[in-house]
């Protein structure tokens, strides 16, 4: 079974204020732990959907199953990113992606090979999706019978609208919303970091 990876990494960082992707995280930044993390599990590639003429600097590593898609209508909202990298998917004939943001450092790869493994043994299911108190939130997987729904989608509506009524998925419920903590604030990157001196 092809399982790949989408990782969103073409946001405008507005409500940042600066590129949140190469904020330092830990020993690294933001972005590069998040998919250092991809990187580790077991997807078959990873397709680093991007801006044009971003020069990905917050990356330091490079990985043969990383494929990288300039999208160039990412400024006009999530979903375009996310077409971008179905559209990728579909070239590469995968059974299934798993959607990964970058701002999620907290994302394993016990997490994404999780979603993959519970995939492999109920392949019926559309999508399979993390959700903390009935919040659901990345990483989601795609069943491909989901990708022309996902390529429907318009403006900054990410995948998670279209899941709310759907019958035919699972939803896996996290204790802990660390793991599904994504930093797109500064109040966000502060509160993190306030927690570590605890």
């Amino acid at each position: 079974m092809k399982i790949a990876g989408i990782f969103l990494a073409a946001g405008s960082s507005k409500r940042m204020g600066v590129n949140k992707l190469s904020l330092p995280f830990h020993t690294s930044t933001i972005g590069n732990t998040s998919l250092s993390h991809a990187l580790l599990s077991q997807l078959h590639t990873i397709i680093v959907v991007h801006r044009p003429n971003d020069d990905l600097f917050w990356m330091n590593k490079s990985d043969k199953r990383v494929h990288f898609v300039s999208c160039i209508r990412a400024e006009k909202g999530q979903a375009y990113s996310l077409k971008c990298g179905v559209q990728e998917a579909i070239h590469q004939q995968v059974n299934a992606v798993v959607v990964l943001l970058a701002d999620q450092p907290f994302v394993t790869s016990t997490m994404i090979n999780h979603l993959m493994f519970t995939y492999s043994k109920q392949p019926f299911l559309s999508f399979i999706a993390p959700h903390f108190q009935g919040t659901m939130a990345p990483p989601i997987l795609f069943a491909a019978s989901m990708f022309p729904l996902l390529l429907s989608l318009e403006g900054d509506i990410g995948a998670r609208k279209i899941l709310k009524h759907r019958s035919d998925g699972l939803f896996l419920s996290y204790k802990e919303k660390k793991w599904l903590y994504d930093i797109d604030t500064k109040e966000a990157y502060e509160h993190v970091f306030r927690e570590r001196r605890k």
